[in-house]
């Protein structure tokens, strides 16, 4: 993936990465208990001068308008630093919009929720702190969002 220039005036980002949706320009997106994964010699190469700006997630790469709602998401799954080429840390802001979940949110929302009781099923989604926490859904409180807001940012 390359970056060179400044994305357009619109809010759809030019270089993005999603395992299930590139993407999002509007609406409203359920990803209920889906797991994404690349083969073993697959690998996400940044290029360009910019590339530290190439919005990367493990499921979304860009919400530009609109939304995404998780459910009942796996214990394990997400993107990791194997899935791209001389990337060690994920967590790290030398790539600000590389995360497990979703790269970057420029206009829109995503939230988790919790419906299954099963015991493999997270309870929250941890997307690091970089650039969009991704809150729960609080179905106990009539579906109010539960804020898990931490900041500890240099």
């Amino acid at each position: 993936m390359t970056y060179t220039d400044q994305d357009t005036v619109a809010y759809v980002p030019s270089a993005y990465f999603g395992g299930a949706i590139g993407c999002v320009l509007g609406g409203d997106n359920i990803i209920d208990n889906v797991t994404v994964g690349v083969a073993d010699d697959w690998k996400i190469t940044l290029d360009g001068n910019k590339s530290h700006l190439i919005q990367i997630g493990g499921y979304v790469g860009s919400i530009a308008g609109g939304g995404v709602i998780f459910r009942d998401m796996m214990d394990g799954t997400g993107l990791t630093a194997d899935w791209i080429e001389s990337v060690s840390d994920i967590s790290s802001y030398t790539n600000l919009y590389v995360n497990p979940y979703v790269g970057r949110v420029l206009d829109g929302y995503a939230f988790y929720e919790k419906k299954s009781a099963e015991k493999n099923v997270v309870d929250s989604l941890n997307n690091t702190n970089k650039n969009y926490t991704i809150n729960k859904l609080n179905k106990e409180a009539g579906r109010k969002v539960l804020e898990q807001v931490v900041r500890n940012r240099p």
